[in-house]
């Protein structure tokens, strides 16, 4: 089972406070969060410098990855890559705009273009209804 405890030690980070009050907001949520949306939740004892600083570590050790929504809004989604490929697809709900990992590969190696551009990476984002705005429809 995934704790908190253990993914900062694998990762050989400190236990801070602030370090396991993200993660446990992460693995208590499990959709992708917004820097603003951490904020909302554990404002009250942190600076949104150290907020930031926070998710900046994680994304570069590869704790958190980010999503970029259709609103360019930038959002970080816990999902340990040993269990989604790094290229996965992302769902996005249209009622609550709630963001998801998608345990779902979306190939884009063999891509031909017009242009000769060479692909390097490929963000797909799905849209639709979660469960619990499908369930209130």
């Amino acid at each position: 089972m995934i704790s908190v405890k253990n993914i900062l030690q694998s990762c050989n980070l400190r236990s801070t406070p602030i370090r396991r009050a993200v993660l446990e907001l992460y693995l208590s949520e499990q959709r992708a969060l917004s820097q603003r949306d951490i904020e909302e939740s554990v404002s009250k004892d942190y600076n949104r410098i150290t907020i930031y600083r926070t998710l900046k570590l994680f994304k570069k050790l590869g704790i958190l990855h980010e999503v970029i929504d259709d609103k360019f809004t930038v959002k970080y989604a816990f999902c340990p890559m040993d269990q989604l490929p790094e290229d996965h697809a992302h769902f996005k709900c249209i009622e609550c705009s709630q963001t998801y990992c998608l345990n779902t590969i979306v190939p884009f190696k063999n891509i031909q273009t017009d242009h000769n551009f060479e692909i390097v990476s490929q963000k797909t984002l799905y849209f639709g209804r979660c469960f619990d705005c499908k369930k209130e429809k």
